[in-house]
């Protein structure tokens, strides 16, 4: 079964991703933070992260930029997720795909499918 790791502060956003998530037949863990994500990751590595852009502690592009640090973790596909309007070229570079919020629910679907596979 392959593990999803949601990084997300607003705990109804992080509940619904597990949700959709879990549906699909995945294990889904989550993070608050990205401080709290790079101790789960330190117990149960993920096949796949989606992590907010703003959060508390260590915001996504932080925790992008921490995962790239650490050998382990560095093939770990990072998907940003954000309600910002303005998506830097960057960010677009750094992570393997940009959810936009608010996100269509078989969009999470269909880009975990293809960035797991």
């Amino acid at each position: 079964m392959k593990t999803v790791l949601v990084v997300e502060d607003d705990a109804a956003i992080a509940e619904l991703m597990r949700g959709i998530l879990e549906d699909e037949g995945y294990c889904v863990l989550a993070a608050a933070d990205g401080l709290a994500a790079l101790e789960q990751l330190r117990r149960q590595r993920s096949d796949l992260i989606i992590a907010d852009l703003m959060m508390p502690a260590m915001d996504g592009r932080d925790l992008r930029r921490a995962l790239e640090a650490i050998p382990a973790f560095r093939g770990i596909p990072v998907v940003l997720m954000t309600a910002a309007s303005q998506i830097t070229a960057e960010d677009r570079q750094l992570f393997a795909a940009v959810l936009q919020k608010p996100f269509d629910l078989d969009d999470v679907v269909a880009l975990a499918a293809r960035l797991v596979a």
